[in-house]
């Protein structure tokens, strides 16, 4: 089973921990767009991300980072 662990709702940059919610303002407000069209764009970018990433391509943007899936092997856990 291939897991995509990359794209969360949650992001991580050197200032912390940004939620999508917050991403969307940020982004609407340093673009001077609405936010219902900041998280079009922010949706269509991640979609994009996605697609190449089920058809088992890497994905690399320079200057932000790379995705790519991967196996991860099964862990084994004990119900107290």
């Amino acid at each position: 089973m291939k897991h995509l662990t990359c794209l969360k709702a949650k992001f991580h940059y050197l200032g912390g921990d940004m939620t999508k919610e917050e991403l969307v303002k940020k982004v609407a407000e340093k673009s001077g767009i609405a936010e219902n069209e900041a998280l079009t764009i922010i949706n269509a970018f991640t979609d994009q991300i996605k697609d190449q990433l089920s058809k088992g391509e890497k994905v690399s943007i320079a200057g932000f980072g790379a995705f790519e899936l991967y196996q991860r092997k099964a862990k084994t856990f004990v119900n107290p």
